[in-house]
């Protein structure tokens, strides 16, 4: 792309190529980056690329010129290369920012420059730097405020493709079915390893349902590819993908969207991000936002009631994709189990109060009617 090379390491990263990059878009114009710094964003594991933020120092900076961007790359890891291969995640990264990213409701980060190799071996990104997570905020879980305004964001990014509308040229944004066979495969890899580490926490009732939905998941996948209502998720709707400015939330991290029902992102959100004691205080009022967002988008074939029934519904799913993510992403360091102990609770607590043993039957029994 305009002659840039792809970059392979984080020692690449240089004044003259950033040059090249930002004097490629219009509104900065020719400029000069002569020094810079580096911050690897990545602290070891839990990352699917490498990451890291940089920050410039230029000869005059046009008005337009950022003073840092995030830059992502190819993972230097050979099997975590492999794995974001299999599932697509670069490629549909890449395909986003192409085609999506403008004028998206969630409102992601301006993309500078977007390249990526014909083999999807290698990659490089570099976008708009949002800033920095709270962690803290990340471990405590959201503020109900925070909450309402990231349903609402939701409910308009589901609105705008709500049926798949707008999306009939994007063949490339897969759906659950055409993913079975790699979401099967990898659950049957990493729930086991779940089970081994964090299983001790979960209550008899659903480790005993986890157990049974591993075993007909491909069947569950399947049932809610043929779910009404399907539309554009994010579908990796956690804090850590969430930055907020002037209480307005912004998404990122886009490489695993699909199309798929609205549902997966509301209990996403709310059964991960939300204290325990917040959601269920919260949770009628939170979905209240999510409706209104989406009836003000024009979605016209759902009824509140059809939000709350598909939320409850959407636990019979989490009961293996938590513990897929989980047992695939949660490091077994110190911010893995600071991560685990904060997160996995509230997924407990969440499925057990939608009745997740319950909601799995009744899927069961309707896909097998």
């Amino acid at each position: 792309m305009n002659g840039v090379p792809i970059l392979e390491s984080l020692g690449e990263i240089n004044p003259n190529w950033l040059s090249r990059v930002l004097s490629a878009q219009p509104d900065i114009g020719e400029c000069q980056v002569v020094d810079l710094t580096r911050q690897d964003l990545n602290q070891g594991a839990g990352f699917v690329s490498q990451l890291v933020r940089v920050r410039m120092h230029y000869e005059d900076k046009p008005k337009a010129a950022p003073g840092s961007v995030i830059i992502k790359m190819a993972p230097s890891d050979a099997g975590t290369k492999e794995f974001g291969k299999l599932l697509g995640l670069f490629q549909r990264e890449a395909a986003f920012y192409k085609y999506l990213a403008t004028n998206n409701p969630c409102n992601p980060p301006r993309p500078y420059h977007i390249d990526m190799a014909d083999s999807g071996d290698s990659f490089t990104f570099v976008i708009e730097d949002l800033g920095s997570h709270d962690q803290e905020k990340i471990l405590d879980g959201c503020t109900p405020a925070d909450a309402h305004a990231v349903l609402a964001a939701l409910g308009k990014l589901h609105a705008k493709y709500w049926n798949s509308a707008g999306l009939e040229a994007h063949d490339w944004i897969p759906n659950p079915s055409t993913m079975a066979p790699a979401l099967t495969a990898i659950a049957g890899g990493t729930v086991p390893g779940f089970l081994d580490r964090f299983g001790e926490h979960m209550g008899p009732e659903l480790r005993a349902s986890l157990e049974e939905a591993l075993g007909v998941y491909g069947e569950m996948i399947e049932f809610a590819a043929k779910a009404p209502n399907q539309t554009l998720c994010h579908t990796d709707t956690h804090l850590g993908n969430i930055l907020f400015q002037a209480g307005q939330p912004r998404f990122f991290d886009w490489q695993a969207i699909m199309i798929q029902s609205y549902s997966y992102d509301v209990a996403y959100f709310l059964n991960g991000n939300l204290a325990t004691e917040v959601r269920r205080s919260h949770l009628e009022a939170l979905l209240d936002s999510y409706f209104e967002a989406l009836c003000a988008g024009g979605v016209r074939d759902l009824s509140r009631e059809d939000v709350t029934a598909s939320y409850h519904r959407e636990a019979a799913g989490q009961l293996v994709t938590i513990p897929m993510i989980a047992g695939a992403f949660l490091t077994n360091d110190e911010k893995g189990h600071d991560m685990a102990a904060a997160w996995l609770p509230r997924f407990f607590s969440a499925l057990e109060d939608s009745d997740a043993p319950k909601q799995l039957h009744d899927m069961l029994a309707e896909a097998r009617a």
